[in-house]
């Protein structure tokens, strides 16, 4: 089906179908509602602990970029980044996704570096 022939619902926009609705303009599918949203930041991360994102348990989906030239170390949890251990991002646009095992991390996630460095948050909702 062109695209200028998919059908919308109301504050949807474009619809899926099931097959047997394939041929009837009137009867739109829609497996569920989706409410997502999305919110971006960037956070300063100095030779102290900081916290980068607080808990979500509603987050679904993370993104994490070092924007710096330095190595930021992430903590996933309340304890304190410490120099040197946890998730290492190296710099220039070392990315982390934010997932564990398959599973996005929700919990509070903290930083550190040996100098200042900025990094680039995503986090879906």
């Amino acid at each position: 089906m062109p695209a200028s022939n998919i059908p919308s619902a109301p504050g949807l926009g474009p619809v899926l179908k099931t097959w047997e609705d394939a041929n009837d303009e009137h009867t739109p599918y829609v497996a569920g509602e989706v409410s997502n949203s999305a919110s971006n930041d960037s956070v300063v991360v100095g030779e102290s602990d900081t916290l980068v994102l607080p808990a979500n348990p509603d987050r679904k989906g993370l993104s994490i970029v070092n924007d710096s030239t330095n190595t930021v170390y992430l903590t996933l949890g309340p304890d304190p980044a410490v120099l040197g251990t946890g998730l290492p991002l190296f710099g220039k646009g070392t990315e982390w996704d934010g997932m564990i095992g398959g599973i996005t991390w929700v919990g509070e996630i903290r930083a550190i570096a040996n100098a200042e460095s900025n990094v680039a948050t995503l986090e879906v909702e």
